[in-house]
């Protein structure tokens, strides 16, 4: 690795290592100054899509299913982007706020509270997006058993 790929990734982690606050200031910084060649420098991880643009108030006012599929819509339109970005930070899991990732984990001992999740959604004004590696799908059916009670069931093939 060069001396300047080494500088820029030292760089990189103490940025990441900043509380959202001290990242956003960055990030507004690097969108406002103008470099030679490059009319602006955009964050690598940035994504300008409006689901990422939706207010906390207005996302909490839906329906769990209209979240449910809010979240669904922007995994499956990004998914590569987010397996790419959990590899390349060597993440299980990562918060996106705004487009934008603002924190990671390297396991799922470390994923945010629920607690966590309002407070950077009423700061931001923005649903925050947490991103798993390669989340779990049930695909399973689920067998009734008595007192309205289930529990999923795993049909061998014969």
């Amino acid at each position: 690795m060069s001396i300047v790929e080494t500088d820029v990734e030292q760089i990189w982690q103490t940025i990441e290592a900043l509380p959202p606050e001290g990242r956003e200031i960055i990030r507004e910084r690097l969108l406002e100054k103008s470099i030679k060649k490059s009319p602006q420098i955009l964050p690598a991880t940035s994504l300008d899509d409006v689901i990422f643009k939706i207010s906390f108030d207005e996302y909490l006012a839906l329906t769990d299913d209209e979240r449910d599929s809010i979240h669904i819509s922007a995994y499956s339109k990004y998914r590569a982007w987010i397996d790419e970005e959990l590899e390349r930070r060597e993440a299980e899991w990562m918060l996106v706020v705004g487009g934008d990732v603002i924190e990671t984990g390297e396991t799922l001992d470390e994923y945010p509270s629920r607690d966590k999740l309002y407070k950077i959604g009423r700061q931001f004004d923005r649903v925050p997006f947490v991103f798993v590696a390669n989340p779990v799908i049930e695909e399973s059916s689920w067998a009734a058993l008595p007192k309205n009670d289930f529990y999923p069931d795993i049909r061998r093939s014969t």
